[in-house]
């Protein structure tokens, strides 16, 4: 089974498991049976992918256990208790300010995505993060409100297209997930994340925030895909054949 790819290849992420998916060298051969392997290799791929669920945390120090390290932070601070972290012993809180926020930007390359992968548009970016807020002993709630925000980025920094979870607010000091996604357009290379606190009562900010994430997975697959993945699979095997001598 010696189909000598030739050296253009493109990684899909190592996150996945999947190492190489011949692309580029074979488009550019012009070859019917490379193209149709092209295209088979790359509906098996997203199977795998869809079988092996969402890939590693991009985000470094998510979960604010080494305070704001690879995070940019503007009037945010390190909460510990009232209530406990999420996960940890850390989050984050705005001490006496209207409005915080911290943010990181994502370079894709850095975590084996390539150009190539990324243009397909058969990726997504799951983002989200668990929120809390504050309740006094006489069961008053501040409603101070956090929201995620999320920016495609081109090579130069250009914002192509944005997402975000709606505001929030969180009663009796419960955590809560806050969740989203948006798919990577051609042309995407970083992505940057951000999580915004806004104070609504008192003096403290309190729309707490911890175990933020960030992940790259597969475009889901309509479900009438998967009554002809065993298609796909024998398709591949076949044109994998050496042709007779």
């Amino acid at each position: 089974m010696d189909l000598n790819y030739p050296p253009s290849l493109c990684t899909i992420g190592p996150e996945f498991g999947i190492d190489r998916l011949p692309t580029v060298g074979l488009l550019e051969s012009g070859e019917p049976r490379m193209r149709k392997l092209l295209l088979v290799t790359t509906l098996l791929a997203l199977v795998s992918l869809s079988s092996r669920g969402y890939a590693a945390n991009l985000l470094s120090n998510p979960g604010f256990e080494q305070a704001f390290w690879g995070w940019s932070n503007s009037g945010a601070a390190i909460r510990t208790s009232n209530p406990s972290a999420y996960e940890g012993t850390k989050y984050i809180f705005g001490p006496n300010t209207s409005q915080f926020s911290v943010w990181q930007e994502v370079t894709l390359a850095d975590h084996g995505y390539l150009e190539q992968t990324i243009d397909t548009g058969l990726l997504t970016a799951e983002f989200g993060g668990w929120q809390s807020g504050y309740m006094d002993g006489a069961g008053i709630v501040d409603k101070d409100n956090g929201r995620i925000l999320v920016e495609l980025l081109d090579n130069n920094g250009g914002v192509l297209d944005t997402a975000a979870t709606a505001e929030f607010y969180r009663l009796d000091n419960i955590w809560e997930e806050r969740s989203d996604s948006i798919a990577l357009l051609a042309g995407t290379r970083s992505i940057r994340f951000e999580y915004l606190g806004i104070r609504v009562r008192g003096s403290n900010n309190d729309a707490y925030f911890d175990a933020a994430y960030l992940n790259i997975a597969p475009v889901p697959l309509p479900g009438a895909f998967w009554l002809f993945a065993p298609a796909i699979a024998g398709l591949g095997v076949f044109l994998r054949r050496k042709p007779a001598a």
